[in-house]
């Protein structure tokens, strides 16, 4: 009895629905494991782990410096899920990431949830162009036609 009046003192003072308060204290209280016998007290009683929303939480892998896309809000048919272009993570705060757009240098701020790591399709995306303009591509000039025949030629 204690704790409810507690916390219900506390949501008197911080001008909080009492009832959701002790609700949410509930939930806090049934899901921490207790100290002697390492399970929670309802996983004691219901033989089995509670589903809170914060049992399904993930730990991202972002880190500075890393390329992402963005989610975009689905407007027709023909919008991709993801913005087309890359944006490079300059701050990390728990879950909330900060990214400034390569092209324009715009910043969001979203949670990781968001955002997709691109690491390997700029990678690649580099590779690709280093192999197409290599130096010995512009000592020889621009490609040749290996096929034979030119234009007009039958």
């Amino acid at each position: 009895m204690k704790l409810i009046n507690k916390t219900e003192q506390i949501a008197n003072l911080q001008n909080k629905d009492s009832a959701t308060a002790i609700q949410e204290m509930l939930m806090g209280y049934r899901s921490t494991p207790h100290p002697a016998t390492g399970i929670s007290p309802y996983q004691a009683l219901m033989n089995r782990p509670i589903r809170t929303k914060l049992g399904n939480t993930q730990e991202h892998a972002f880190q500075i410096g890393d390329y992402v896309l963005l989610e975009q809000t689905k407007r027709d048919k023909w919008t991709t899920a993801y913005e087309p272009a890359f944006y490079i993570v300059y701050k990390i705060n728990g879950s909330a990431i900060r990214a400034r757009r390569v092209t324009d240098g715009r910043e969001m701020c979203r949670d990781a949830s968001k955002f997709k790591l691109a690491n390997e399709l700029v990678q690649n995306s580099i590779d690709i162009k280093t192999e197409s303009g290599t130096q010995e591509d512009k000592e020889n000039g621009p490609p040749q036609d290996k096929r034979g025949g030119g234009r007009g030629q039958k």
